[in-house]
């Protein structure tokens, strides 16, 4: 009997590990996959130019080099993402796109692997854990861009991991390296070290604070990201400033319930409370930051899991009936993890076989194509010297392909170059109503002395250009079209 009922223990003990492994890897396979689907390059088409551009020159810049806007006008520039630019650089020039997605599918794997390791840390259960691993993975798998977030993430979490273990010097190198990959998040950084150091080890909070200044922009860093984040009526034109629709994200806001939830039931440490509130906040304020829900927010509270069922159980059920309760809590605490764990297998492998009728060779050597980017345009621009060094009207969202093939533009997505706050210039508020009045774009074309302008064929002002005397076409692919202006009346 004693011998079977080991035996039993260690059957169900076994059988347990070989479940949780299994769910484990489909949870990795799951980000795997999702890695492969590379939604946007975006700026990371810039990214690449500015990395060639300092390994070439060897130099950082600090004024403007892809636009003949503010090559001009000799406009400032802080170049806080210019340490990513080498990495993305270095990696496209490898085998191109190619690499850039190899590239994705590895951090985007790493980072979901140290998730994991966080919350472990945190909550001391295996199976929380892969649990918050797995709704970051789906709450993820449309943010995977060729940005410098992607490695911001992966080293916010380092810097978590090592707090935790009170590697406070190891952290510092990290937080360094960290805001010249992407200095724009720098608070980020620092609301970390404040959580792990206020306040009996306030001596690392400062060190942090110095630790910023470790850059090719010293104290002008620290400006960069108050007066990004100021100017709201320059960021009401940018759809990842807007205000977090939060409907639009039911994974984060299943999150924020459960937090307010443990917050309503569970004593929770003070800095606990701060820390979730202020990252709940910072995620409502603009839809880039709702990645902070699930990747920092998830693991922190989840320490208060387990507290949350016992706690509620006692509030909601009498003393008297206490061995019956436990009995039905536990057995709850099963039927839950059950469930979220078949609901989470079941949508990797829907998501994931979806998700592979993206993965083969053709994305792996060819992303670019001319319905997104203006791929013929540059082909035709880059063959006519006249047009590519003249002055170009162009469309913001085509942007950083344009700079990416050496085509000069007139605004593109480093849109604080082009912003009162820090140029004393309006150029990117005009570009942004020119694109949709169209007698605002007769008056920018004045206003700038525009001699081309690239437009998509969709767009309304493209249309009404057509039918004017003063403008002349010259180009047109069916999807792209450039303009000449003879004229102005």
């Amino acid at each position: 009997m004693l011998k079977s009922s080991i035996l039993n223990i260690l059957s169900n003990r076994i059988n347990k590990v070989i479940v949780f492994r299994i769910c484990f890897i489909l949870a990795l396979i799951t980000a795997f996959v999702f890695g492969f689907k590379l939604n946007v390059i975006n700026d990371g088409f810039w990214h690449i130019k500015v990395g060639e551009y300092i390994i070439k020159n060897r130099i950082i810049p600090h004024r403007d080099i892809f636009s003949w806007y503010g090559i001009q006008n000799k406009l400032e520039w802080i170049s806080h993402e210019w340490l990513f630019g080498i990495i993305a650089y270095l990696i496209y020039k490898i085998k191109g796109f190619a690499s850039v997605i190899i590239f994705l599918v590895i951090i985007n794997l790493i980072t979901c692997i140290t998730l994991y390791k966080f919350a472990l840390i945190r909550n001391k259960n295996k199976v929380i854990s892969l649990i918050i691993m797995w709704v970051y993975i789906f709450a993820n798998a449309n943010d995977i861009f060729y940005r410098p977030l992607l490695i911001s993430k992966f080293l916010l979490l380092i810097i978590f991991i090592l707090l935790e273990n009170k590697k406070y010097i190891a952290a510092l190198f990290t937080l360094i390296l960290g805001i010249n990959i992407h200095g724009g998040v720098y608070p980020l950084y620092l609301i970390v070290f404040a959580y792990y150091t206020i306040p009996k080890n306030y001596k690392y909070f400062i060190a942090a604070l110095i630790g910023i200044f470790i850059n090719p922009y010293g104290y002008k860093l620290y400006e960069y990201t108050y007066l990004a984040m100021r100017n709201s009526d320059i960021n009401r034109y940018i759809n990842e400033w807007v205000i977090t629709p939060l409907y639009a994200y039911k994974l984060a806001l299943i999150v924020i319930c459960i937090t307010v939830c443990v917050l309503a039931v569970c004593k929770v440490k003070f800095r606990d409370f701060l820390i979730c509130g202020a990252l709940i906040i910072l995620a409502i304020s603009a839809k880039r930051h709702m990645f902070v829900i699930c990747i920092f927010v998830f693991p922190i509270i989840s320490t208060y899991v387990i507290d949350f069922y016992h706690d509620f159980f006692d509030k909601f059920f009498e003393k008297s009936l206490t061995a019956k309760v436990k009995n039905l809590e536990t057995k709850l605490n099963y039927i839950t993890c059950a469930i979220l764990i078949s609901v989470l297998c079941m949508k990797s492998i829907f998501d994931a076989g979806s998700y592979l009728l993206y993965v083969n060779v053709q994305n792996l050597t060819k992303v670019v194509y001319n319905v997104d980017c203006p791929v013929k345009v540059c082909d035709y621009i880059n063959t006519h010297e006249e047009i590519k060094n003249s002055r170009i009207f162009n469309d913001y969202n085509s942007s950083p392909y344009l700079i990416f093939r050496g085509v000069k533009t007139f605004v593109d997505t480093r849109e604080d170059l082009f912003t009162y706050n820090f140029n004393r210039t309006n150029a990117f508020v005009d570009q942004i109503k020119a694109l949709n009045d169209y007698n605002y774009m007769i008056y920018v074309f004045k206003k700038y002395k525009i001699q081309y302008a690239i437009l998509r064929d969709d767009m309304n002002n493209t249309k009404l250009l057509r039918d004017n005397d003063w403008t002349y076409k010259i180009y047109d692919d069916n999807t792209y079209s450039i303009f000449e202006i003879n004229s102005y009346k």
